[in-house]
């Protein structure tokens, strides 16, 4: 039997590099997936492709920046299925601006979608999951929530930051009641945001990181599985797994 057969997950971000990777692999292990998309019209054009064609996954336009929308999202979802089993906050910007090029309107983009839509689905869904007593959430972070950032601007790094810090509280709130709260913390892997980086970038990234290497969407996704499997990781919560070649010591 597939290890996730039966469950509703909800992931945000879902037509994105990782999401839809993970929307797949979820599908995959028998789970049965509701999806945000950030875009509208990246939205329909995955609806009349490959994520959508997935039996078991449902993919919606959702803007996440708005709370009031997102927590409608996840209401309607609880409505339709009775339960939430899983949450995977998956959603994410990440502006490559020189720190004197900041503004406050792209630095409150930044947090509104990195840091505030993820607590603000976590709420949304952290009430039903401690009345019945089980569910896992898994906050996707990122090395630069430790280190910094090494090409990225520095909302993004602050942004994640706040990611680790409030997985902790969350995890520490839920899991007298059964459910888990982890995060991962990946460092830069083949996607969009990497296809934009200059080659000074993706050369300081490699010269930095101890395996020399940019990871794959795929390295993220089965960290992300493990995190959400209670069979695998069921003592784990208030965690936040590096999987990123080992660039959070530099």
């Amino acid at each position: 039997m597939a290890r996730f057969s039966g469950q509703i997950a909800i992931v945000t971000g879902g037509s994105g590099g990782l999401g839809a990777a993970l929307c797949k692999a979820l599908v995959a292990e028998g789970a049965k997936v509701y999806a945000t998309a950030f875009d509208q019209s990246r939205a329909e054009q995955n609806g009349r492709t490959a994520l959508a064609a997935e039996a078991g996954i449902a993919l919606e336009y959702v803007d996440i920046r708005q709370t009031a929308e997102l927590q409608e999202w996840v209401g309607s979802v609880r409505r339709r299925e009775g339960r939430i089993d899983m949450l995977v906050n998956a959603a994410g910007v990440c502006p490559l601006d020189d720190w004197r090029d900041v503004t406050e309107t792209m630095w409150d983009e930044v947090f509104a979608v990195n840091a505030k839509a993820v607590f603000f689905a976590c709420q949304a869904v952290l009430g039903g999951m401690i009345e019945r007593g089980s569910g896992a959430i898994v906050n996707v972070g990122s090395v630069a929530g430790f280190n910094g950032g090494l090409v990225t601007t520095p909302a993004y790094g602050a942004s994640k930051g706040a990611v680790h810090t409030l997985t902790k509280w969350l995890a520490a709130k839920a899991a007298p009641s059964g459910v888990r709260v982890n995060a991962v913390a990946p460092g830069p892997f083949r996607s969009a945001m990497t296809d934009a980086f200059t080659p000074d970038m993706r050369e300081r990234l490699s010269r930095n990181t101890p395996d020399g290497k940019i990871g794959e969407p795929e390295d993220v996704v089965q960290s992300i599985l493990f995190l959400v499997d209670s069979a695998a990781s069921g003592h784990i919560t208030g965690t936040t797994l590096d999987v990123c070649g080992g660039l959070y010591m530099r």
